[in-house]
């Protein structure tokens, strides 16, 4: 199985790991797509760099309540379109650390790396990504997603940490 490269921004990212586009490229794209749905990267390098937490960079940032309309509306109407669009879906054990998702400019999504899983898991099969519906939160959680993934994800990931500067 293999990544899906008709997805601009996942083409746009091997491009830039096979040194033939620029990591500014993929951050317009990126940029674009979490201005679209409301969402923000935050790498944790920033909160180091700056000596404080996003909690103290971003006052009013706080753990979205578990309120069945809030989660509808920003992580599985909002943060779900995102992916769909990106498909920036990390492996969680290893990347659970490397960034904080903020949606609707005031809420951190901040699960385990499990219940990460779980989520990327619902959005996948909701979406039948790379032409799958039975993914478990343990495929997220515990692997390379894909042949080409490692390679990738560390790719997209500078995308990330450059973007949030």
């Amino acid at each position: 199985m293999q990544l899906d490269y008709l997805i601009n921004f996942v083409a746009q990212v091997r491009d830039f790991k096979e040194g033939v586009l620029s990591i500014d490229v993929c951050m317009g794209t990126l940029a674009k797509a979490c201005a679209r749905h409301g969402v923000a990267l935050v790498s944790p390098e920033l909160k180091l760099k700056s000596g404080v937490s996003v909690d103290e960079r971003m006052p009013g940032v706080r753990a979205i309540p578990d309120e069945e309309s809030l989660w509808e509306r920003w992580v599985e109407t909002n943060y779900f379109a995102f992916l769909s669009e990106t498909n920036l879906v990390f492996q969680t054990s290893r990347f659970i650390e490397e960034y904080d998702v903020i949606v609707g400019g005031e809420y951190v999504l901040r699960p385990t790396a499990r219940a990460y899983g779980q989520l990327y898991a619902e959005w996948a099969n909701s979406v039948s990504w790379l032409k799958k519906s039975d993914w478990t939160y343990i495929d997220f959680y515990g692997g390379g997603l894909t042949d080409d993934y490692w390679d990738w994800a560390e790719a997209a990931l500078q995308v990330v940490k450059a973007l949030s500067k």
